[in-house]
């Protein structure tokens, strides 16, 4: 406060700190099993004491962990996608979403987590932000899913917010299917915590050029056309314009307007060698 007039620290994007008792909440928790919780945005109790995940709905997220063996406060870093909390709990904005995404990827970088849990459709809509023009869709497409994230090298659960099972559990008048689910999904993302990330190698790409070995020896080999119809073998004009392979990290592309003969020969006899498994995205139009 500076006189009468509140500063606001995010500039003209967004002015929910403005609006709030407790602007631009700081992440809390300790940590202790590299558990980052990313919730939607405070309300009414987390905004009166500064802190996340401690009215009703943080309580059913609570006893879900202590059930798992998990302690909020001590086992796991807390924060939500939206700080600072909106005018009568309403629903944040894109652009209020996209104003507080940064505080996300600072805390990631600093925490280093091994888990990443998403509470809610905010969350969610804030996580991968970058990743899609509009909206990833519904909460419940994403959840129940372990996800192992190369962005942060993370592994991934999404799952509703607490808030919506509270809502569930009063009009069922105890523990509801979705409650059920809700204590699964925590359940998966810990034993995923467990495991060892997924590393891939860097995958080895050769863009034309001198047909490579590799392909003729692959026991499983993806493949894909690219075309400038659906049917290249039929409408006049229409064509196979390129193609790419792939087995483990090897990757291979060329155009076939650049493609020796040579090339062609050794890349038919690919195709009808039985011992050499293929894979492609859509099978119907490469067997075709």
């Amino acid at each position: 406060m500076q006189g009468f007039f509140k500063i606001n620290p995010c500039g003209d994007i967004c002015k929910l700190s403005l609006t709030c008792s407790s602007p631009c909440m700081p992440v809390t928790g300790k940590g202790r099993m590299k558990i980052l919780v990313i919730a939607e945005a405070p309300g009414q109790q987390e905004d009166e004491q500064n802190t996340q995940l401690i009215g009703a709905a943080g309580r059913v997220l609570r006893e879900a962990l202590a059930k798992v063996g998990v302690d909020l406060d001590k086992d796991c870093r807390k924060t939500n996608a939206i700080r600072c909390r909106p005018p009568k709990n309403r629903k944040p904005t894109r652009v209020e979403i996209k104003a507080c995404n940064p505080h996300i990827w600072e805390e990631v970088e600093r925490f280093q987590p091994k888990l990443i849990l998403l509470l809610g459709q905010t969350a969610l809509d804030s996580f991968l932000l970058d990743r899609f023009e509009k909206s990833p869709g519904s909460i419940s497409r994403w959840r129940g899913f372990a996800i192992p994230d190369r962005k942060t090298n993370a592994w991934v659960m999404a799952t509703w917010h607490p808030s919506y099972i509270l809502r569930t559990q009063n009009m069922y008048h105890g523990n509801s299917e979705e409650a059920k689910f809700f204590l699964k999904d925590i359940e998966k993302g810990l034993e995923h915590r467990k495991q060892a990330f997924p590393f891939l190698p860097e995958p080895k790409i050769q863009i034309g050029g001198i047909f490579p070995s590799w392909i003729g020896r692959s026991k499983v080999l993806a493949f894909d056309y690219e075309t400038n119809g659906l049917r290249p073998w039929k409408v006049p004009g229409a064509r196979i314009v390129s193609f790419s392979c792939c087995h483990k990290q090897n990757v291979f592309a060329t155009s076939i307007t650049r493609a020796s003969c040579l090339s062609q020969r050794k890349w038919k006899s690919v195709l009808a060698n039985p011992a050499i498994k293929k894979l492609a995205h859509n099978m119907k139009f490469e067997h075709e």
